[in-house]
């Protein structure tokens, strides 16, 4: 008796009619099915998420089943990082002589790959067939490895041809007249042009819809019904913006509501999966979400970033050592789509590559890795001298060393250790510009080594950075920084628009040219820094940078911005906004936080007793005001002359007090 058709029959039949633009992949696994020669026996398929992979490894699993091969599917969120756990899942497998093993979100436990290469995939039957698929391609060496590159097949799954997205976008019932807003804004990801399909053709009434009204209109649609109140949207929002999201991050972001309930909500929803530091969402609606707010609501994008931002930066400062290279990743997410390439990151699996301070057992690696930059000589010295101040960064599974970081802290150089032409160049531009006061110290990133092709630089790379940004944010009495990179372009632009600009004259170290970018943290302390991070963030731009005066601009600054003192567009523009004399008045405008501050000086000299009729004269001149200086001197009641040397003076000693203000703002 012939089975009855069930509802798993029609929804198998409907996705294999909606599968579209896979045609070279069906066929290699079609072809691996029936065990045609020079077809790999272990199948690596990376992508982006999002691109279709779990969609791809449904239908080779359908594929396998109807020629009778029994299916073993492994995910890999339920591995739990052990190989123990990936076993118990898998386990079956070894004893089917014609089991096809497939393993989906296979960047969960990539760091088993070392593990699955040497001990499990060789013992499977040799009629057995496996695909992983995973968003990071798999480690060279695996693919290097004697015997590998004959049984193991590596594809890339990219976006979807032009000819398949229209397929899609037909089957799906979007009218013509939608596809290139549609298009315009999913190019050929199929779980963004899905979601973007679906919108158009709900919203049949507006043929001309444009790219950014589907943006905005996505994530509404597609919830429509499912988001039960404002607090549960901005909940939804904080996913989208967040490294990761916790009950306890959604209870400091949202303090009005109850977390508890919204977190397990967001939790609950489809394309929001749980994650080592938090929920993350499906990329794709991340970056729809995002767009959604910041189209719909910029006012409320702006403020759930900067709240975003101000716990973010709380919890590096308090953060303990193991947990600060997380919460400064956390931070340094914020600005993902700031424009500046140095804020963003590889996306790699949490845990891959490791950071621990250098120990002496250490020193023979580091010194290897650095004996290719030329700096080995130099690197043996600072770890002899500074070895707190070195860090290595290490493969999670086979315990290679990748790179090697030294964030040397200086109060006052020592001769010895002005003999390394980096930290001289370092200390005598800080010495020329704003030198370091008595209990303040400067850092240097004076090595940044990473081992060349390894396939751990980049997240070993994204490790040193998070470690630099944490030692700014968390440095005590931390006067000035400067990182060693490439000089000229594009690093110099990339750094100068994250406001830490070239000092000095390019250096050569191991026959190249590096330049020192530097930045004082009393001129521009964190919090302004990072609110000049938001502006080009939230609007595209960046304020004017911040400047180093020397003493005879700083002088001709002051005299201009009090002759401007009632002249608001005059003092907006004064070389004083740039400096240190506001950083007490962050978040005000310029113009009224630089009077306050002019008027305050003018009235302290009349604390001085020296200063008594100096200071009545920059009030009468400056501060009340009067049409003539020599007006001004008769008010006072004094001789021109008189009136003038009182009036030098009192400009004089205002510069003085000005600049002292300067150099002690912190």
């Amino acid at each position: 008796m012939n089975r009855p058709t069930v509802l798993a029959d029609r929804l198998r039949d409907k996705r294999r009619r909606e599968f579209f633009g896979r045609e070279a992949e069906l066929a290699e696994f079609t072809a691996m099915l029936a065990g045609q020669a020079a077809t790999p026996a272990v199948l690596f398929v990376h992508g982006p998420g999002g691109i279709g992979k779990s969609t791809l490894l449904r239908n080779y699993a359908e594929l396998a089943a109807d020629r009778g091969r029994p299916v073993f599917e492994v995910l890999g969120g339920d591995v739990g990082g052990t190989p123990a756990g990936f076993l118990r899942l898998a386990a079956a497998a070894l004893t089917e002589p014609d089991a096809v093993l497939l393993v989906d979100a296979f960047e969960d436990c990539q760091h088993l790959a070392p593990w699955l290469q040497e001990s499990f995939l060789p013992d499977l039957p040799v009629t057995a067939l496996v695909v992983i698929a995973g968003r990071c391609a798999p480690d060279p060496r695996w693919t290097a490895a004697p015997g590998w590159h004959q049984v193991l097949g590596v594809r890339e799954l990219g976006e979807l041809p032009a000819p398949a997205v229209e397929e899609l976008l037909a089957a799906r019932g979007v009218p013509n007249s939608r596809w290139a807003a549609v298009t315009r804004f999913a190019g050929g990801h199929p779980l963004a042009l899905s979601l973007a399909g679906g919108i158009a053709v709900r919203d049949k009434e507006n043929s001309g819809i444009a790219e950014q009204a589907v943006v905005a209109a996505l994530l509404p649609h597609l919830l429509a019904g499912d988001v039960p109140s404002p607090a549960h949207r901005r909940a939804l929002e904080v996913c989208a913006r967040a490294y990761g999201t916790t009950e306890g991050l959604l209870r400091a972001v949202l303090p009005e509501h109850d977390a508890a309930p919204l977190f397990e909500w967001l939790r609950r929803l489809p394309f929001v999966s749980p994650g080592r530091f938090g929920l993350v969402p499906h990329d794709v609606v991340r970056a729809v979400l995002s767009a959604d707010l910041r189209w719909r609501d910029p006012a409320g994008f702006a403020e759930l970033h900067r709240s975003l931002r101000g716990q973010a930066l709380a919890r590096v400062r308090a953060a303990a050592p193991a947990a600060v290279l997380r919460e400064a990743a956390a931070l340094r997410y914020l600005y993902r789509d700031s424009g500046v390439p140095t804020y963003q990151h590889q996306w790699r699996r949490d845990g891959e590559v490791l950071e621990s301070l250098c120990q002496e057992r250490d020193h023979a690696e580091v010194l290897e890795l650095a004996r290719s930059s030329g700096e080995a000589e130099r690197v043996e010295w600072w770890l002899a001298r500074q070895p707190g101040a070195f860090r290595v960064q290490r493969c999670a599974d086979t315990g290679e060393l990748i790179g090697v970081t030294a964030w040397l802290r200086l109060l006052r150089p020592e001769p010895e250790e002005l003999a390394d032409p980096v930290v001289a160049a370092a200390w005598r531009h800080a010495e020329s510009t704003s030198p370091v006061r008595e209990g303040e110290h400067l850092g240097l990133a004076r090595f940044s080594l990473l081992r060349a092709g390894h396939p751990g630089a980049a997240p070993a790379r994204d490790l040193i950075r998070w470690r630099l940004l944490a030692e700014m944010l968390r440095g005590e009495r931390l006067a000035w920084t400067y990182l060693v990179a490439e000089a000229g372009e594009p690093w110099r632009s990339w750094m100068t628009e994250s406001e830490q600009p070239p000092a000095g004259e390019p250096l050569e170290i191991g026959g190249r040219l590096f330049a020192l970018y530097a930045h004082d943290w009393r001129n521009r302390p964190v919090e302004q820094w990072l609110e000049a991070a938001d502006l080009r963030l939230l609007e595209g731009t960046a304020p004017a940078e911040a400047g180093v005066l020397c003493r005879a601009e700083f002088d001709e600054a002051v005299r201009e911005a009090v002759r401007a003192l009632h002249r608001p567009e005059a003092l907006a523009t004064s070389a004083l906004v740039r400096t240190r004399l506001l950083a007490a008045h962050c978040g005000r405008r310029a113009e009224e936080a630089l009077r306050e501050v002019l008027t305050t000086a003018i009235e302290g000299l009349a604390a001085d007793p020296h200063c008594g009729k100096a200071h009545r004269a920059l009030v009468v001149t400056f501060v009340t005001g009067t049409a003539t200086r020599e007006a001004a001197a008769a008010r006072l009641g004094l001789p021109f002359s008189t009136y003038r040397r009182h009036l030098a003076t009192g400009l004089d000693r205002l510069c003085d007090s000005l600049w002292h203000w300067a150099n002690q703002a912190a």
